[in-house]
């Protein structure tokens, strides 16, 4: 077995193939690091636009306020009233004010604080009915995760773009990357039989003193624990330049779960109620056992795919193909919603699974990150079975 590891890793190295591959995977791994570079910068300007727009809002609205109680000034109940409510106007004003002064002079603890007590303002204002804005949820949410971060002096970040080290790790289990990783990994892994057939070199291979169960058990191992450590090779050299350019980041900051993934099934409406923070150090742990198993999936799928074909072209792109399809029918049609959770495709976005949004996304109470561990594996098997039995039948012809 050690040999035929040994055999299969000089045959990776050598398909030029390959090393295009790896190449384009980490420049579009840096193309996003200044991307998201880009847009961070962005999104901090259009805060403080956004803040100054809010506080002029406030402004107006205070004037009318006075107006009406100008008006109405012969109305005892009414004047109560407002006099409270331009009490409240009057203090959202200064908050939203000094967040502004803040965010200025970069005083982001300063500006925590204030964001905490003008949520509180705002909180009580939607529970006695007097606005309608945020939903108590939300703002619950948001001073809870403030205080965290305040309590423990941890900077907030543009969580959606910041490329602190340990963010970046979050960022790259959502959005784009998934779809990247998988492509990349079919890329790689979909020809590892095919290709035998094509070249013609199956019939030395398949006529040596080896099982063929061996031979595909070899190809299995060397092509995951090549793509794993590729992969972690090109993201741990990203992840130190960004610490020493951008920051490392804090392993406490907190990440949003839904405590109900680790049930069978959810219900839907507990999604919102049901989110807690744990944090980032617990994110990338469990993010990292699920991509382990997730990559392991993917070469046995990419296996399967080359046991199909006698062209390295036809199982490549099958592997694809059947991928980006079964993503965009999941994603842009509801037709498979409520069995979506039995398609390992569909756990390709570990933050959306882990934060709960992909059970609303889908309808699905099922897609939780414990049917996911029970999914991925369970196929895992059966594509390596199938690839077996495949390759057991197959001629020499």
């Amino acid at each position: 077995m050690k040999e035929l590891v040994k055999f299969e890793l000089r045959n990776f190295i050598k398909r030029k193939k390959n090393i295009v591959a790896i190449c384009i995977l980490f420049i579009l791994l840096l193309a996003y690091v200044l991307f998201s570079m880009q847009i961070e910068s962005k999104v901090l300007s259009s805060n403080k636009t956004y803040e100054q727009s809010n506080l002029e809002s406030a402004q107006q609205e205070l004037i009318l306020l006075k107006s009406e109680l100008e008006r109405l000034k012969d109305n005892k109940d009414a004047v109560t009233h407002l006099k409270k409510n331009i009490e409240d106007a009057e203090l959202k004003i200064d908050l939203k004010s000094g967040i502004i002064q803040a965010m200025n002079t970069n005083d982001w603890r300063k500006q925590l604080k204030l964001q905490i007590e003008l949520d509180e303002v705002l909180l009580r204002q939607v529970k006695a009915k007097q606005i309608i804005g945020p939903s108590e949820n939300e703002l619950l949410k948001n001073i809870s995760k403030n205080k965290y971060l305040s309590e423990r002096d941890i900077k907030p970040i543009v969580e959606s773009f910041s490329m602190e080290s340990l963010n970046f790790i979050r960022l790259i289990t959502k959005d784009i990357f998934p779809l990247v990783l998988a492509i990349f990994i079919f890329i790689l892994c979909s020809d590892v039989v095919s290709k035998e057939f094509e070249e013609g070199t199956y019939k030395i291979l398949f006529t040596q003193p080896i099982s063929r169960k061996k031979v595909l058990l070899a190809k299995f191992l060397t092509y995951y624990l090549v793509t794993l450590l590729l992969v972690l090779s090109m993201v741990l050299i990203i992840f130190l330049l960004l610490g020493l350019t951008k920051g490392f980041g804090d392993l406490n900051y907190p990440i949003e779960y839904f405590k109900g993934n680790t049930m069978m099934s959810a219900n839907i409406k507990d999604v919102v109620k049901e989110t807690a923070f744990i944090t980032m150090r617990e994110f990338i742990k469990y993010a990292g056992l699920f991509y382990l198993i997730y990559i392991l999936f993917l070469v046995s799928f990419s296996m399967l795919a080359s046991t199909l074909f006698s062209s390295s072209s036809s199982s490549i792109s099958f592997a694809i193909l059947i991928y980006v399809t079964t993503v965009t029918i999941s994603t842009k049609m509801a037709i498979l919603n409520p069995i979506a959770h039995l398609i390992p495709f569909t756990f390709n976005n570990f933050d959306e699974l882990f934060s709960g949004n992909l059970i609303t996304r889908l309808g699905n109470g099922s897609a939780t990150m414990m049917i996911g561990g029970i999914v991925l594996p369970v196929f895992i098997l059966v594509n390596y079975l199938i690839s077996n039995r495949i390759i057991y039948k197959r001629d020499m012809a």
